[in-house]
């Protein structure tokens, strides 16, 4: 049980900061969207290993939602 609240806490601090990064990279990003779409890569790959089970483009929407 202890396990799997810190496994929780692990993906939603996570979550947390991947927001932050998405939000700073959105404000600062070009028109091409790279930097967007880099941030969304590697905070996608991470999320995987804690146990995100959803696709690209959902992590994406999460991280979406955040800064509405």
């Amino acid at each position: 049980m202890q396990s799997m609240l810190t496994e929780r806490d692990r993906f939603a601090a996570h979550l947390y900061q991947s927001r932050r990064e998405y939000r700073v990279a959105s404000e600062t990003a070009g028109k091409s969207g790279k930097r967007i779409e880099r941030c969304v890569i590697s905070t996608f790959q991470i999320a995987e290993t804690l146990g995100f089970r959803g696709d690209f483009r959902q992590w994406e929407h999460l991280l979406q939602i955040g800064g509405e």
